[in-house]
């Protein structure tokens, strides 16, 4: 019997996936906006990680936010 997928490593299927089965891609994946790109490496991010995350979603939001006020 087959006890299935540790949620972590469901996720990083996911990004396998996604990613068109390229491993090297996951690593190097752009898509922040994901809820699943600080978990894509296959384990629970530290928290300089989430630190990094977070500054890459502020950066990102105020681009957009610049965008379309300006656009």
């Amino acid at each position: 019997m087959s006890k299935g997928l540790t949620p972590l490593k469901t996720i990083r299927s996911k990004c396998y996936d996604c990613s068109n089965h390229q491993p090297k891609e996951i690593r190097f994946c752009s898509v922040i906006e994901c809820p699943l790109w600080p978990y894509r490496l296959g384990h629970r991010p530290t928290t300089e990680d989430t630190e990094t995350h977070l500054q890459a979603r502020t950066a990102l939001d105020e681009r957009n936010r610049k965008e379309h006020t300006t656009g």
